[in-house]
């Protein structure tokens, strides 16, 4: 196999791989999420919200994958380069689970664990255990937003299956990530409007 066979396999590959994990959290958007929080009531908690009980918020890639192993696949956004998504598939206690990671400047600031192929009386299961860890009223139904002493948050949901959403209490570097989203938008609409031009001149 030559260099260019090569790299057209690596690239395909890549191509796939990124469409499995990424299908696999279609309706997770970070800015909607975000604004859904803005304007939605919250249960508060003393239990710290950690991601998978053991991954704090601001850590770097390293660390991660110092706790939890080698990751399955990681993505950086083509535009904005600093802008990390690590991706991992396991097992708990049998219970197949999928989980991503979102990176900025090498800080971790948003995870999302996914459960998607629970039956439900386990899907019951795992609630009610969030429930007892969490301490959340019973008669609360789902999304629950809950928020730690130390502000930062988790959604519980059930989005292609039973979903938890660890979000940083650090709003100013949330801003400054959503910031950087707003730039890359306006840079595309200008390169739409540049490409406008440029083909009613050749027409």
């Amino acid at each position: 196999m030559n260099l260019l066979q090569s790299y057209i396999k690596q690239k395909t590959k890549n191509y796939y791989r990124l469409y499995y994990y990424q299908n696999s959290f279609t309706t997770y958007n970070f800015k909607e999420r975000f604004l859904f929080l803005q304007n939605s009531q919250f249960f508060r908690t003393e239990t710290p919200i950690v991601f998978k009980g053991k991954v704090p918020f601001g850590i770097n890639l390293k660390e991660i994958q110092t706790l939890l192993g080698k990751s399955h696949f990681i993505y950086s956004e083509e535009l904005l380069p600093h802008y990390v998504t690590v991706y991992y598939k396991n097992k708990i206690r049998g219970i197949k689970n999928k989980s991503q990671l979102h990176l900025f400047n090498n800080r971790m600031f948003y995870g999302i664990q996914v459960f998607p192929y629970l039956n439900r009386v386990d899907n019951q299961e795992l609630i009610n255990l969030l429930r007892i860890k969490y301490q959340f009223p019973q008669s609360a139904s789902l999304p629950i937003i809950l928020v730690d002493l130390d502000g930062n948050r988790l959604i519980i949901d059930e989005n292609m299956g039973l979903s938890l959403e660890y979000i940083t209490a650090d709003n100013n570097f949330i801003h400054s990530v959503l910031q950087a989203f707003e730039q890359i938008e306006r840079k595309k609409i200008l390169d739409f409007e540049r490409n406008k031009h440029y083909l009613m001149s050749n027409l």
